[in-house]
């Protein structure tokens, strides 16, 4: 009937295909699969089924059925499954060039890292949703997630970016050690920069702590973390503004002050050539108290104090009063340290020390 609204019928199979055969510096990817078409422009469904293997991730299977209606495509049910894991998408997009817009919800159940071998963190549940404009869009991400040896922790995410920032109203870390709280900005580009302020409610720390160490307490804590990425170096400013709480029975304050900085090498961050300038660090410790302060550069010079009348609070079996000062000058690969340092009732197991004194310098071999 050649008046008839024009309908395309197809079926569109991709065998077994490797990109390094198509281009020879692709990476080791290979994909197939079969998809069926059914309209006309402005008004086409496609549906099917398509496979990808990639380095890293393994043979990952996909499922799609989508609609494209006018000038808007909207993915009714999107699914991929790879090795256990299930991440499932839906939405609707409306391309325009710079003024795309649209939502997309993923939701996934067993999602794990790698998701070839043992994992190392693991998703059981989650969803993120993205809504808006390329230029301007709001990000909405609930989720959970576990690793080897500690709790499971709850993350929930709340933002709005752009293609080069992103301001987060909220994100919240979650788990049965106490809640961490993060609000700031971060952008990436050129360099990456962000500027965060950050809240600890609550935090338990023998849920973090080794069973062989003995803590346990309930602290809260409050700061600042500013920083910059470039292509050189990562550098990075860290105020713990209070942190206040009772740990082993015993009432803790804590107050830090530093930044850093560390270069970028042929392999990455190149650690041991970090600068660190600490300005403050002071804790209270029922009635024991540490403070120190200092550089780390090519050489260091750090120096502290410090008065444990009561080393009874530590998680060691170990009692009695240390009272003196330290210092640590010299390359920063082989520091000399200097002590002035007294100890009386030290009782450490079967071990029982009066008093004990020393001063003096213990240089390191060059």
């Amino acid at each position: 009937d050649p008046t008839a609204e024009p309908n395309l019928l197809a079926e569109v199979t991709i065998e077994d295909t490797d990109a390094q055969d198509l281009r020879p510096d692709a990476p080791p990817v290979s994909a197939g699969g079969r998809f069926e078409l059914d309209g006309w422009i402005g008004a086409l469904r496609a549906s099917g089924e398509a496979y990808v293997t990639a380095p890293d991730i393994g043979r990952t299977e996909l499922d799609l059925s989508a609609r494209w209606v006018s000038d808007t495509i909207y993915v009714d049910a999107s699914r991929a499954r790879a090795h256990g894991a299930v991440v499932q998408a839906s939405g609707h997009v409306l391309p325009d060039g710079e003024d795309t817009e649209g939502d997309l919800v993923l939701e996934w159940t067993g999602l794990r890292w790698p998701l070839d071998g043992d994992a190392i963190a693991l998703s059981p549940s989650g969803q993120a949703t993205i809504s808006g404009t390329r230029a301007s869009y709001d990000v909405r991400v609930d989720s959970r997630l576990l690793s080897q040896d500690r709790p499971e922790i709850g993350v929930v995410l709340r933002g709005e970016g752009t293609p080069t920032t992103m301001s987060i109203r909220e994100a919240l870390l979650r788990s049965s050690g106490g809640d961490l709280r993060t609000r700031g900005d971060v952008a990436w580009g050129s360099e990456s920069r962000w500027n965060l302020d950050f809240t600890a409610v609550d935090v338990r720390p023998e849920a973090f702590a080794p069973d062989s160490i003995a803590l346990r307490g309930l602290f809260q804590a409050r700061g600042r973390s500013r920083g910059v990425r470039t292509a050189q170096a990562l550098q990075s400013t860290v105020l713990l503004d209070s942190l206040h709480g009772v740990l082993n029975d015993e009432p803790v304050h804590a107050r830090l002050d530093g930044s850093g900085r560390v270069p970028f090498g042929a392999t990455g961050l190149s650690w041991m050539e970090g600068t660190l300038s600490l300005e403050t660090l002071e804790v209270q410790w029922g009635q024991n108290h540490l403070s120190a302060t200092g550089f780390v550069e090519d050489s260091l010079a750090i120096t502290g104090t410090a008065s444990l009348p009561d080393l009874s609070v530590l998680p060691a079996p170990v009692s009695g009063r240390l009272e003196g000062s330290f210092g640590l000058s010299g390359p920063r690969t082989a520091p000399d340290l200097d002590l002035d340092v007294s100890a009386s009732e030290l009782v450490g197991g079967a071990i029982t020390v009066d008093a004990l004194g020393v001063t003096g310098r213990i240089e390191a071999a060059r």
